[in-house]
């Protein structure tokens, strides 16, 4: 399990087979669970669409990371080469996707960072949000511009 040592305190770990449905599912459940506004998006559905017999995946590759603070959970995202976007966005274009962070700008450089560094070593040199992310979000699309209930994610 690949890790990355962000600052003091915070851990980025690759989601593996064995944490992927513990932890990686988990994150918005545990940084969300007193916000009143935010609607859990259904598990089954999400994890349907990540795991390995994904159609998706038929055609791509992906990385998950977690975000942790000692034993907390405070972030998750994705990082991924869709050889079928490459099509219309460009050889070289990687994408991200499924972030959700903690209010606290180190965690979402930290997540960001190892998305870019596994991103860069599969030969990736530009870098897009995932349109599959912000469709899957509860908020609907038009929330996730404003950051819903969440003005930090502006």
């Amino acid at each position: 399990m690949a890790q990355y040592n962000a600052a003091q305190g915070l851990t980025i770990v690759e989601a593996t087979p064995q944490t992927f449905d513990t932890a990686f599912l988990d994150v918005p459940y545990k940084i969300y669970e007193n916000v009143p506004e935010w609607i859990a998006p259904l598990r089954f559905e999400v994890a349907g669409f990540l795991k390995a017999k994904s159609p998706y995946l038929a055609h791509a590759n992906a990385r998950y990371f977690i975000a942790k603070r000692g034993d907390t959970l405070v972030g998750r995202i994705s990082a991924q080469v869709d050889r079928l976007a490459a099509e219309t966005m460009g050889q070289g274009t990687g994408q991200f996707g499924y972030f959700e962070c903690e209010d606290n700008p180190e965690t979402s450089a930290a997540l960001l960072g190892a998305a870019e560094a596994w991103l860069k070593g599969q030969g990736m040199t530009r870098i897009l949000a995932d349109q599959q992310s912000d469709q899957d979000d509860a908020d609907g699309p038009e929330n996730i511009a404003h950051g819903g209930p969440f003005p930090y994610k502006e």
